[in-house]
Parts: C-alpha cells; structure tokens; sequence
C-alpha cells in the first residue's frame, strides 16, 4: 500500500497536525513550538483535572496508562489544560528492554500531542526522554534548539547502571539543543550544567516523594 485510503487513520495517527515540512530526522518526528517561560510550579495531570491551580504548568511524569486517554481522545481536554500556566508534554516511557520501533512510537506521540495543545493555546515546555544511545538518533528531534525543556530523574537511583545511561544520555541531549533552562522534575545528579539554568521540581506523587531522597537543589 502506497496511498492512504481510510481516513480514519488521521484520526488514529493524527498525521493531519503536521506536513511533510514539519518535521524532522531520519524518523521524521514532528517539530513543536515551545515557550521560553519558566514555571513557578508544576501539578501532574491527574490532579490538574479535579484541582483549579491554573498558575501551574502540567505535566505527565505518571505511569504511561493514566494519561493514555490524552492520545485516544485529545479534544477532550483541549478546554481543561488551556486554563493552566502551561504543558510539559507528555512523557512516554522510554526503556532499554522496549524494541526501538515502540521508543520512536513514544517520542512521536509526545510531539504530536505538543503541536496540538500549541494549537489550543496552551504553552509548552517539551519533556525528553531517552533510553541508551540507540535512542539519540530520534529522542532529541522536533525540538528546537536554546529551548527551555524538561527532564525526570525520577526511577534511576537505585541502579548505578540507570544513573550511567541518564547522565550519557542528559549529555546527549545537551549537545543537542544547547537548552536555554532545564525543568528538572526529581532529584539532580552531581553534573556541570555550565551556563544552563536548571530549576528543580520535586515530584507531586506520594509514591515518589517517599523514594526521593538525597535532594540537590541547584539553581543557575
């Protein structure tokens, strides 16, 4: 099959919120306008939905499965995440036991679902993920450079391996978009950040605030 036929596949695939102009790499990830604010707090998704705490910026450092209504069904809180501050786009999990067609899936759908809300209005900060340096060639694309982007380090300290594979990775990504600001949502690992402001969030769950420990609070 050359042509698409069934349209319901730009409602599946949501390929009408972007041409062949707008993206970009060998995976074809679809560029998303970003704002340069910075926030003055976070509140994650599940409770921007029940809480009326609109200066805050959103954001997805959940479990996959509690925000995956957001991509079967987007319009349906279009109206919701448009009265908040802003968006951290939705972070798929990036793992590196996941086959790298799922990873690039991920990275996709976190773009996507970033052009659209920008197209609500809503203002939005790109969250980045990555799993090793496999994930280098797509998991930085669509996103422009000397942005203000986000991060969790939240689920990498029990493991020497995973804090390895984070910090390769943060280096990664740094080289790459040469950001402006990092929103870092967790603990901040012992790293020369040069001129990069980085502005640390503690996580908002009760799960993940009883496994952080060890806080560095560092601002640039």
């Amino acid at each position: 099959m050359t042509e698409r036929k069934d349209y319901d596949l730009e409602k599946i695939y949501k390929l009408s919120q972007f041409s062949h102009r707008d993206v970009r790499g060998p995976y074809q990830i679809p560029v998303i306008t970003v704002t340069k604010q910075i926030p003055i707090a976070l509140i994650n998704f599940k409770d921007a939905m029940r809480n009326n705490v609109f200066n805050k910026f959103v954001h997805f450092y959940l479990n996959d499965g509690e925000f995956e209504c957001v991509w079967r069904n987007p319009e349906r809180y279009m109206n919701r995440m448009k009265l908040f501050a802003g968006i951290l786009t939705p972070d798929y999990s990036l793992y590196t036991d996941m086959p790298i067609a799922v990873q690039v899936w991920n990275v996709y759908r976190s773009r996507v679902l970033g052009r659209m809300f920008h197209k609500s209005g809503c203002k939005i900060i790109p969250s980045i993920s990555w799993s090793d340096s496999r994930s280098y060639s797509f998991a930085f694309d669509g996103i422009p450079r000397h942005s203000v982007v986000s991060v969790s380090s939240v689920g990498i300290w029990r493991e020497k391996s995973a804090q390895r594979l984070f910090l390769k990775g943060l280096t990664a990504m740094i080289e790459k978009i040469v950001p402006l600001c990092i929103v870092f949502y967790g603990k901040i690992p012992v790293y020369d950040f040069g001129d990069i402001l980085v502005k640390q969030y503690i996580p908002d769950t009760f799960l993940w605030k009883k496994n952080l420990s060890g806080v560095y609070y560092r601002e640039r």
